[in-house]
């Protein structure tokens, strides 16, 4: 391609050359006529020249394209293995997560990145939501008593998820019922898509909001049908890995059920009524229950994200505030 350019150049500057060099008798054309031709001249050459170089370099920038996609599939390919403690596993996990970083959008934030290089498989981080309809037989045995339980909680411009603990009283995150109590509060369950809204409850009273473990209780004017069943608490405290679940209304949408990969980490370090746990969510999530898979039982009201790229999430441990709630009335 740069023989093709230098020979355009060189065929342009011979003929200004002899359109300049021509006798006076010739030269009768005016300076518009010359710099006409001259600009004829240009237009034919550089055209197909300044045509030539975009496909070049679009061919380059798609040649460069495929060639991260290929680094970035080769990338996710090694994350998705368990790590192991060897030195040689670090490095190329490490190379790994350094491809997706230099090749994202979005960069994998540095406490992810570690978790992702010493401790966990792409493959483990929690996944997607599901709706009821989504879920086997199985899953809906085991889920029934929370989807009916759980509802959607409209505290004025504030949404979250809450859920029902005993005739007529729900429980959230203190956070989502900070507002002072009017006539926009309202709980809706049976909220599972456009086409089934469920009914709306009106919130009556803030019976109690436990500062310590950031929780609320509230009692609804109304007590929904006893056929509904009501989420038990359990008085035991979570088990490191152990499996749990948590319906939810993400972004104020229809019910969503997490389960894939959803794990118990660690309680909190500073502060024993808090713990973490890994589940897919987003806002309008606050106030789910986070439920043991082995039991149906509540563990923990789920509060708020730490690492929104592994789903690292904080809940109020149930266990810490469970006796205080037995005689609420």
């Amino acid at each position: 391609m740069n023989d093709d350019l230098q020979q355009a150049l060189g065929k342009l500057a011979d003929t200004i050359d002899q359109k300049l060099s021509e006798p006076p008798e010739q030269k009768s054309a005016s300076s518009w006529d010359k710099a006409k031709v001259i600009a004829n001249w240009v237009a034919a050459i550089a055209v197909p020249v300044v045509l030539g170089l975009s496909g070049y370099f679009v061919n380059l920038a798609l040649k460069s394209q495929e060639t991260q996609s290929k680094m970035i599939t080769l990338a996710i390919d090694i994350l998705k293995e368990t790590p192991d403690p060897s030195e040689d596993t670090r490095s190329v996990r490490t190379w790994a997560a350094d491809v997706i970083n230099r090749y994202s959008d979005v960069k994998l934030p540095p406490k992810t990145k570690e978790v992702i290089i010493e401790r966990r498989a792409l493959t483990e981080l929690p996944g997607d939501y599901q709706s009821p309809n989504q879920l086997s037989t199985l899953q809906t045995v085991r889920y029934r008593t929370a989807i009916q339980s759980v509802g959607f909680l409209i505290a004025n411009l504030t949404y979250c998820t809450a859920w029902l603990y005993d005739d007529d009283l729900i429980i959230t995150a203190s956070v989502c019922v900070e507002e002072k109590l009017s006539d926009l509060w309202g709980f809706r369950l049976g909220y599972y898509s456009s086409k089934e809204l469920g009914d709306t409850y009106k919130i009556k009273e803030v019976v109690k909001i436990e500062k310590s473990t950031q929780v609320a209780v509230l009692r609804l004017e109304q007590s929904p049908p006893s056929s509904i069943s009501r989420l038990k608490l359990e008085t035991r405290l979570p088990k490191a890995n152990e499996k749990v679940f948590m319906v939810h209304h993400p972004s104020g949408g229809p019910l969503k059920v997490s389960d894939e990969n959803c794990l118990v980490q660690t309680p909190s370090s500073d502060s024993d009524h808090y713990m973490t746990f890994r589940c897919k969510s987003e806002g309008g999530s606050a106030g789910a229950p986070v439920i043991a898979v082995s039991d149906g039982k509540v563990l923990g009201v789920h509060l708020e994200a730490i690492d929104a790229a592994t789903h690292l999430k904080r809940a109020s441990i149930v266990d810490r505030f469970a006796r205080s709630l037995q005689n609420p009335h």
